[in-house]
């Protein structure tokens, strides 16, 4: 224990050091201010603070900071309550019990110049990358309740389903993948061409590749629409919300036709109304992949090669493909567009080895996705639906780019 409390301060020290500088003028005793939040505290050693603590140990997040003591940090301390109150959740009706995990960002700011300069974040900071996205996925986990004004209670609406699905697929059900987006294109007579798929991650992102978004026949992409089911009719009892594009962030390191780097992120021009029907996914923070779990390919994609698109979202479940297993299938492919052949750090490969299950044409910007086993009711996206040969050839997988490998990149834009 007292190890580990050591650890967790040198931890805190080197962070606060890195960051931007910020002169420090309080002592050990003085009476200090949480920055956003006007409450009041006392700086105290951070060994003696067990809110500040908590917040470490619970969150991996730095406390503000009075100063040092020797080498011990001197933080702004809230005696017997939680460095972080987070916020209550507010229904449509009224607020409830359940609580919020708050959406955190850093920011800089100095104070009048002392002798010393030191480096203190006046918000919450995320130490590693992938916090911020393990952080937005716990939050986003009260959404798989429906809350209940009276008794202020909430129940449990979950429809992830265990049970595997038919070759070639099945229709997925209402609420069992409340994530999935597509994204539309304009055709003519005001008429909107669904032929990508995307995955809501936050109230205003959709992750999908980058070659979605631009359309051969169609041009830019410019809609999205999330919680629903049937894309072509309106009694589905499904609840969708569309909105339009404002802004797209295409990987910079995607290259034109470059099957490499496919993956971008679509700004909504409005947050997303999270519930039991559109609520995000997780972001698969983890580069190795348990071989023995099947992930689930999902999409308003064709049920065969050249066929026409399904109006109904379809789901597969698939098998992973080692990287020998997948560089074998794509030898004779390796192109102008596929140089280096299949990259293992980047790009996920699955398909099945005996049967005609995959995704197709349509699914592209789709995602891949785990049930996540930290989180109750929540999938992981460990996959972007990228490219193939062909659809459901038995023993030739379908390529993804793998979500791990950009996880950096998605927090600095989504969670800057």
């Amino acid at each position: 224990m007292v190890h580990s409390l050591r650890k967790l301060l040198f931890d805190v020290i080197t962070s606060i050091l890195v960051l931007s500088s910020v002169k420090c003028q309080l002592s050990e005793g003085d009476y200090c201010t949480i920055k956003n939040t006007e409450r009041s505290g006392t700086c105290k050693l951070i060994s003696t603070c067990p809110s500040a603590i908590q917040s470490l140990e619970t969150l991996k997040i730095l406390p503000q900071t009075c100063g040092f003591k020797g080498t011990e940090v001197i933080v702004c301390c809230i005696d017997g309550t939680s460095l972080i109150t987070p916020p209550s959740i507010i229904s449509t009706a009224e607020s409830t019990s359940q609580r919020k995990t708050p959406v955190l960002r850093t920011t800089s700011t100095t104070t009048p110049a002392t002798t010393t300069t030191i480096t203190s974040p006046t918000e919450p900071v995320f130490l590693r990358v992938g916090d911020k996205s393990k952080a937005k996925c716990k939050e986003y986990e009260q959404y798989v309740y429906d809350y209940v004004v009276a008794g202020g209670e909430a129940s449990l609406d979950c429809v992830i389903s265990s049970v595997p699905q038919i070759v070639g697929g099945e229709q997925a059900q209402l609420k069992e993948f409340p994530h999935m987006a597509a994204i539309g294109f304009d055709i003519s007579n005001n008429t909107i061409k669904w032929d990508c798929g995307g995955s809501l991650i936050s109230e205003r992102f959709i992750l999908t590749a980058a070659h979605c978004l631009n359309h051969p026949l169609y041009g830019a992409a410019k809609y999205v629409r999330i919680g629903d089911l049937d894309l072509a009719t309106d009694e589905d009892e499904a609840e969708p919300q569309e909105f339009t594009i404002i802004e797209k962030f295409e990987h910079p390191e995607h290259k034109g036709l470059s099957k490499y780097n496919d993956i971008a992120l679509l700004k909504l021009d409005r947050d997303a109304i999270l519930n039991t029907y559109a609520r995000p996914a997780c972001l698969e923070t983890n580069n190795a992949l348990d071989m023995t779990i099947k992930p689930t390919a999902t999409g308003w994609g064709a049920i065969a090669w050249l066929s026409n698109t399904s109006s109904t979202l379809l789901k597969v479940n698939l098998e992973y493909f080692t990287h020998e297993q997948c560089s074998r299938a794509y030898k004779s492919n390796m192109g102008i567009r596929l140089r280096q052949g299949i990259l293992d750090n980047s790009q996920i490969c699955a398909g099945s080895h005996n049967e005609s299950k995959d995704s197709c044409q349509g699914d592209s910007g789709g995602p891949l996705q785990i049930v996540n086993t930290e989180r109750v009711c929540m999938y992981s996206v460990v996959g972007i639906t990228s490219f193939g040969r062909g659809c459901g050839n038995v023993n030739v997988p379908g390529v993804y780019t793998r979500v791990s490998n950009y996880i950096e990149w998605i927090e600095t834009i989504v969670w800057p």
